[in-house]
């Protein structure tokens, strides 16, 4: 629910181990086939923050090719 603390693991393909981050859940979007969250990161090292700029970098990256 919207406000709930979690903890969850991430897969980032090219990872050998899966992060962990933990936050607060800002916003849910659900339907039949798919959910999706907003989670406010409260604890993320600094390691993990590299790791997921890295990757969001490479798949917007790979986004704006394909649209050129």
């Amino acid at each position: 629910m919207v406000g709930d603390h979690i903890e969850v693991r991430l897969d980032i393909p090219g990872e050998r181990i899966p992060p962990f981050v933990s936050g607060q859940v800002r916003w849910i979007n659900s339907d039949e086939e798919s959910t999706e969250l907003g989670l406010h990161l409260s604890k993320l090292d600094k390691d993990t923050k590299r790791e997921l700029i890295d990757y969001g970098f490479s798949v917007w990256r790979e986004g704006m090719q394909t649209k050129h």
